[in-house]
């Protein structure tokens, strides 16, 4: 059995101004391929790792064109989409394959298609129209027919934080392996109503998202071969961004149609439980201050600056939290992390214990804010790189590029220059920071911070500063999205039964 196996995942903020070249995609300095990519992801908890193991286990040969995942960011240049398009379909072309199986996002927008996995995809079937194609897809996909209508297994993730991305590549390649094996008539029905969850309210460990992924796995001890939910990513402005769900049964088209009408019409009753409310930061801060302050705690309060997050296409170098954290005066804190390079520059030239003043570019510039300059000692020059400990993503590489720490004696700072969402408590391990001995943790997060550090946080208070991820749909300018949505438009109706 020969596979094709391929990586392409970006998840797009078509409101980030963060460019997206094809360096973007590049891991440990290089565009990852052939056996350079599968000595890389092999062993690891991601979804490619998964396809290999399943790939090993049934004794395939594998042939990897690319295995590229870019930070979020803004839409993804013409030349890198190109690119990685271009190595995945001359590889098809090749021929030879009897199964193909994707490891994509979903909502990945370039600057000419709204749609980057539905393009692939169909490019892909003009090349080849018969080989079974397996996809697996992050819980944030914006799925479409179009991507849909060209695939025979599709698998989404059942976890936000997503832990188990290796799980879902389990899956996809294992349908495929025994479609190409006729053991399996894969039969799929996907359907989406108009509803645009709030990030911040999606998460699998909190209701209603919790109970719902719980269905998708009940459903599928109820005759299915798989079923998944995507809450989608609001911060693509595409025709299909929102919620959506996808059920697989063995050549059963009748019930996968049923199924999945159930699971759309439970989304749909709970639609405005997805709905997140904003509130000031000033009250934020105030009200974590206060926690701390009133309570004899052994634990650290979070902060969460999740309207600067890395994972959902912020720049990170939003310095309207910290600014307002030290406005208040809060103290023993930690804030991870600010990207700029031009300041771990400043601190290196500064050197190790010496003190060191540096501007931080973007504070709420939106409202007319002003550069926020920093001061401290200069406590930790690092590469940036470690490797995650967390089994769901353990033995990856973690890149943060040069990294400096640099402390006012309050706050300690950590700044990279590279992106990275704090996902993993070994992000800290380059600085030698414990965070669980701080009274603050404030990160620049939306929900994957929970995975790894959720035990060790007395509570947490979502911090609304300012960047391309905020939670505030008012702040967006929507212009592709379909209408009527909720919560945009709240009297939104729609019937589950037209779904077909």
């Amino acid at each position: 059995m020969k596979l094709l196996l391929a990586t392409m995942k970006h998840e797009t903020n078509t409101f980030s101004p963060v460019p997206t070249p094809i360096e973007r995609f590049h891991a440990d300095g290089r565009l990852l391929a052939g056996d350079d990519a599968i000595e890389f992801y092999s062993g690891t908890g991601t979804a490619i790792g998964g396809c290999l193991d399943v790939a090993a286990a049934a004794g395939a040969r594998v042939e990897v064109p690319v295995a590229a995942d870019g930070w979020p960011s803004g839409p993804v240049r013409d030349e890198a989409y190109e690119e990685l398009a271009g190595r995945i379909c001359e590889a098809v072309s090749r021929g030879g394959y009897e199964g193909i199986l994707l490891d994509l996002h979903g909502a990945m927008v370039t600057e000419t298609y709204h749609d980057g996995e539905g393009e692939l995809l169909r490019r892909i079937r003009e090349i080849d129209g018969h080989s079974p194609v397996a996809v697996s897809l992050d819980m944030h996909a914006n799925v479409s027919p179009e991507m849909v209508s060209r695939i025979d297994i599709l698998c989404g993730y059942q976890t936000y934080p997503h832990l188990d991305e290796k799980e879902t590549g389990l899956r996809a390649a294992r349908m495929l392996v025994d479609t190409i094996r006729e053991e399996r008539h894969p039969s799929l029905a996907w359907g989406a109503v108009p509803m645009l969850p709030h990030v911040m309210a999606q998460s699998s460990f909190d209701e209603p998202n919790r109970g719902l992924q719980r269905r998708c796995r009940q459903i599928s001890e109820r005759g299915a071969l798989d079923a998944s939910l995507f809450t989608g990513f609001p911060h693509a402005d595409t025709r299909f961004a929102g919620l959506s769900a996808v059920v697989v049964t063995d050549d059963d088209r009748h019930l996968a149609v049923e199924l999945r009408n159930e699971l759309l019409q439970e989304a749909w009753s709970e639609r405005s439980n997805f709905v997140f409310a904003v509130e000031p930061l000033q009250e934020s801060v105030s009200r974590a201050r206060n926690l701390a302050a009133g309570a004899n705690l052994d634990k650290p309060v979070f902060l969460l600056d999740h309207y600067d997050n890395a994972a959902s296409g912020g720049s990170m170098r939003h310095a309207t939290v910290l600014r307002e954290i030290v406005r208040q005066g809060l103290a023993d804190v930690v804030f991870f992390a600010m990207f700029d390079p031009d300041a771990v520059s400043a601190a290196q030239r500064a050197g190790l214990h010496q003190r060191v003043t540096v501007q931080f570019p973007e504070s709420d510039t939106a409202r007319g804010g002003e550069p926020f300059a920093f001061e401290g000692i200069v406590t930790c020059l690092s590469d940036g790189r470690a490797f995650a400990r967390d089994d769901e993503r353990s033995g990856l590489l973690i890149e943060m590029g040069p990294s400096a720490v640099i402390s006012s004696g309050s706050v300690d700072v950590v700044v990279v220059s590279m992106p990275m969402e704090p996902y993993d408590i070994a992000c800290f391990r380059p600085f030698g920071i414990d965070p669980a001995a701080k009274r603050f943790v404030a990160l620049k997060s939306r929900v994957h911070w929970r995975a790894a550090f959720e035990s060790m946080a007395a509570a947490f208070i979502p911090c609304a500063g300012s960047g391309a991820c905020t939670s505030d749909y008012s702040e967006l300018d929507f212009q592709n999205i379909r209408r009527p949505i909720f919560p945009l438009d709240p009297d939104t109706g729609f019937v589950i039964e037209s779904v077909t």
